[in-house]
Parts: structure tokens; C-alpha cells; sequence
């Protein structure tokens, strides 16, 4: 789960900005049920942020910032390129300082914090550190001097682990000193070169929660996996039936189409050529599923049976509409927002993977209101059996509601006068548990709104211009 992410001089952000996903005390009563308790430790974490702003107020820069510190992690810039850090770039200064981005997580039964600083050209500092108690143990840390030499020093726990458990991470960072690349993160590093079973116990919970539980969704792309689930369970295909259904999409079931037994030559046919590029028969293990979505927005897959045959699979939506014989439709003739939706339906599906964080940038898009509040309403009655959690951009103001949500689970983002994002919650505001919300924000209560200027004089000048 994320405990907190902070980062400094990125895009929009010129100052540090944290978003905070521990309870506040300043909330008082209501939704005590919406908080998750940390064993151990004096944290109770929200399920979901929904983060309010205007247009280019640094919304989707958090999301980009979180984006880009998880490719820093997983993939990295190639060796002898820039870092692709983006500084705060409307006043001179912070170009030159590095960037910075921190995370506190709790994985695997533990605290972490993670973070790093980096320029344009190389990683200027990097610490992995373990919580317990209110204490900081240090895991790693990684520095680099100005031509690009780097130290990395071992905590005691590393060190101590690499005997009990044989863990390779100790002589890796000797290894790292002389050989890693002065552009890319340590942890990289051990995601690249060291194998899951010797990343060990401090190292492999972080890299995991980078590469399993962090999904990022921006606006117009889709989860990934989706149609893999609709061909390989039954039960999802049912519930996602069962949801469209309930919220008078019209759809009454998601089927599944299969082709018949097909050459391997035949079914990579069936596939545009531009996914199908470079896929080759040893790329398939028996029981498999290769899953693509289209740009016309329907989606197949490809799979290869038990017995090796290939087969390929589309994915139709039957209908009923008052009709005795029902009728079916490929997804793609679907509107935008049925597809959209199922697309989503994943993440409030109570069998997915457990202490998932989900975010989604515009939620909003091609949803209906009533839709947007149901979907978060469902997230939160799985959210705390399965550890899960969301974090929202949106423009769509029925989800400002005490009744739905904590004011510390609702976020503002706003612009100062040097054109710097800053980040702050509800809960810092004293507001009756009354208040029409909705109004206030479109009030300019809370800031976070569009300034609109002198339309009148806008009008009128263009009229003399006529």
C-alpha cells in the first residue's frame, strides 16, 4: 500500500509536495470504516485520494511524476542517455537542481521508504530504508560524485542477510561500484541483474510493489490484462456481465468468441500486423494467454491449448432489449463508455490481486456522472478486504460528498503566482459535515478552480475587432 509520495522541482512541482495516504486526526467522526490499520504501527491508511484541480494545474503531473519514478525503477534510461527528468521550468535555479522523489510503502508485512535525486545526466543520490517502530533502518544507500563515480554503502540488515540467506545483493553492490551505470537507480540494477530468489527479504517486497502493485492508467489507455481475465475466468466474465448490466449499460453478457483449431501461421494472421510483429510460435507456452487491445478499441487474444493447438479469441456483448432472441455486437460497437467502464471493471473486482494501488488519471472520461459514483462507491467495499487502493484525478464534482468520502481522502491541487503546483487536502479546511461541497469548491472555496478573467471585456474587444 502507499503510505505517502512526495516529489520536488518535476514538471509544475517547484517546492516538495506530498501526497499523504495516512488517516488524519483533524477528520474526527465518519467513515471510521474507510481507514486500513497497519500491525505494528500507529498508521491507518485510506483506501482512496481523489485529487481536484483545473485544467493545467499539475493534476496529471502527480500522475506523471509517479509514472516516471516507476520507469526510473523498472526500466531506466539507456546507457550514455539523459535521465528524462522533466525540472520545474519557469524560472532559472531549479533546472539545475536535481529532482527529487520519495516513497513510503508498506510491503510485505514492512515499512519502506524509497527514494532518489536525480539530474539530467545522472542519479545525484538514492536510499532504501526500513521503518519499525518509529526507528529508520538503512537498507542502502548510493551517491555519485560530480564525475559520475558512485558509492554504495550496505545497512547491517543487507549485510547480515547476505550470509544468512545467501542473498547476491551484497556482492552485486560491490560489483554495482565499479559497473552500474551513472544514470540509473541501484534498484534497477538488482531488478536487471538479480534474480527474484537472491533479491532477498528487504530488497525483493519494494521491487515487487514497483512491478506488481503500482497500475497506472492514463487517459485513453486501458488496464492491462483485462482480456486475458475474460478468457481465463468465468467468474470475472460474469461479474463484469452482472455490473453492465446493473447500471442500464444495455449489455446483458460479455461473451467470449473462439475461433476454430488453427496453424500458428493462420491465427498470428487474425492479429493486426503491428501487434503480431515479431511474435514467433516459441513465444507461447501451453495454457497461455496473449491478450491485445485494438485501436478501434475492441480487443482479442491468442491462446495455445493444452493439446498445442492455437486459437483465437474476440470478445461480443449480447443483448436482449426487450427482444425474445437476443443479439450480439463486437465490443467495439460499443460506446465509448461501455467499453471504458469494462474496461475499469477489473479494479473493483473483488478476486484481484491483493494491496494493488490504482491510478487513474480522469476518471471522468467518457463516464457518466452517476457512473463515476457508483464505480468509486463499489472500489470501497472491497478496498479494505483486499488492501487495495485508488487514487483519482477528476474534474467531476459528484464525487465531492461527506457522504461518500473522509475529507482527507478528497485533494486539491492548485497553481501559485510563480505558475509552482502545491498540493493540499480538505481536512485542512474546517467544514461542517453539511456543507454542500459541491457548491463551496464551485464557489471558489477551497481554491483548485479555473480563473476565469473578464469574459464581458473579452467579448467586447472581439465585437470591435468585427
Amino acid at each position: 500500500m502507499l503510505i505517502s509520495f512526495s516529489v520536488t522541482n518535476f514538471r509544475s512541482f517547484r517546492d516538495e509536495q506530498t501526497l499523504d495516504m495516512t488517516a488524519s486526526t483533524r477528520v474526527g467522526a465518519g467513515h471510521d470504516d474507510h481507514c486500513c490499520k497497519i500491525e505494528g504501527e500507529n498508521i491507518r491508511l485510506l483506501p482512496v485520494a481523489v485529487l481536484y484541480g483545473a485544467n493545467g494545474a499539475g493534476k496529471s503531473n502527480l500522475i506523471k511524476a509517479l509514472r516516471y519514478a516507476a520507469w526510473m525503477v523498472l526500466d531506466g534510461p539507456r546507457p550514455g542517455k539523459h535521465t528524462a527528468r522533466e525540472a520545474f521550468a519557469h524560472m532559472e535555479g531549479p533546472g539545475a537542481s536535481p529532482s527529487c522523489f520519495d516513497f513510503r510503502i508498506f510491503a510485505a508485512g514492512h515499512i519502506f521508504r524509497f527514494g532518489f535525486q536525480v539530474s539530467d545526466s545522472q542519479i545525484e543520490s538514492e536510499w532504501l530504508v526500513l521503518e519499525q517502530g518509529g526507528n529508520e533502518k538503512m537498507l542502502y544507500e548510493r551517491s555519485a560524485d560530480a564525475s559520475g563515480k558512485i558509492d554504495i554503502k550496505l545497512g547491517n540488515l543487507l549485510a547480515d542477510e547476505a550470509v544468512a540467506d545467501k542473498s547476491q545483493i551484497h556482492a552485486f553492490a560491490q560489483f554495482a561500484k565499479s559497473s552500474s551505470r551513472a544514470n540509473q537507480l541501484f534498484l534497477h540494477a538488482i531488478h536487471e541483474n538479480v534474480g527474484s530468489d537472491s533479491q532477498g527479504e528487504w530488497v525483493r517486497p519494494v521491487l515487487r510493489w514497483f512491478s506488481e502493485s503500482l497500475m497506472i492508467i492514463d487517459p485513453g489507455e486501458h488496464l492491462k490484462g483485462l482480456h486475458r481475465l475474460l478468457t481465463t475466468s468465468p467468474d470475472f466474465a460474469a461479474f463484469s456481465s452482472s455490473f453492465l448490466k446493473s447500471v442500464s449499460t444495455g449489455v446483458d453478457e460479455i461473451i467470449r468468441l473462439r475461433t476454430e483449431e488453427l496453424p500458428f501461421e493462420h491465427a498470428r494472421d487474425m492479429i493486426p500486423f503491428g501487434l503480431a510483429q515479431g511474435l514467433a510460435e516459441s513465444d507461447f507456452e501451453r495454457d497461455t494467454v496473449a491478450d491485445y487491445t485494438l485501436p478501434t478499441g475492441g480487443m482479442m487474444a491468442m491462446t495455445r491449448g493444452s493439446d498445442g493447438g492455437y486459437f483465437v479469441h474476440t470478445i461480443a456483448t449480447k443483448h436482449h432489449a426487450g427482444q425474445e432472441k437476443p443479439f450480439e455486437l463486437p465490443l467495439v460497437a460499443e460506446s465509448d463508455g461501455t467499453r471504458r467502464l469494462l474496461h475499469l471493471l477489473p479494479v473493483i473486482y473483488p478476486k484481484l490481486k491483493s494491496d494493488s494501488v490504482i491510478v487513474i488519471d480522469e476518471i471522468d472520461r467518457s463516464l457518466h456522472p452517476l457512473l463515476t459514483r457508483e464505480f468509486v462507491e463499489a472500489f470501497l467495499k472491497v478496498a479494505l478486504q483486499t488492501q487495495r487502493q485508488l487514487l483519482l484525478t477528476t474534474h467531476d464534482t459528484i464525487l465531492l460528498d461527506l457522504d461518500l468520502l473522509r475529507r482527507d481522502e478528497i485533494w486539491f491541487v492548485e497553481k501559485d503566482q510563480r505558475s509552482s503546483s502545491n498540493l493540499y487536502p480538505l481536512s485542512q479546511f474546517p467544514v461542517r459535515k453539511d456543507l454542500r461541497l459541491q457548491r463551496g469548491y464551485m464557489q471558489g472555496r477551497f481554491g483548485a478552480i479555473p480563473f476565469l478573467g473578464d469574459l464581458e471585456k473579452l467579448h467586447a474587444g472581439r465585437e470591435a475587432a468585427a
